[in-house]
């Protein structure tokens, strides 16, 4: 959990290369279903998509969930990009602590 923390903070702080270091480490080491792991995920897309690697992450989702749909809580503003690598809405939009969301899926290859 330390590793996928700073993850986060670097990516707060919009240093998104090494965010991304941090965060792929965190999902080397961690197990499928802990609880940050999806919130990893979704920073790690972030971050590889400020850095113009887009379909970086995406590689990476899939070779983590081959076989099984990968899911995710989008920010609202956040659903045209996740639109653009495959994922589609599930949910209407919620309120996540005072943040609009959206679920997304990308189906299983």
């Amino acid at each position: 959990f330390v590793l996928f923390n700073l993850g986060m903070t670097y990516s707060d702080m919009g240093e998104h290369a090494t965010a991304a270091q941090w965060l792929l480490r965190s999902l080397n080491v961690s197990d499928p279903n802990e609880s940050h792991v999806r919130k990893t995920f979704a920073l790690l897309v972030h971050s590889l998509s400020e850095l113009n690697r887009p379909e970086e992450a995406l590689a990476r989702c899939g070779r983590n969930h081959r076989g099984a749909a990968v899911t995710l809580s989008a920010q609202s503003h956040l659903v045209p990009f996740y639109g653009t690598l495959g994922f589609r809405a599930t949910s209407a939009p919620y309120d996540d602590y005072g943040i609009p969301h959206v679920d997304m899926t990308l189906p299983a290859r």
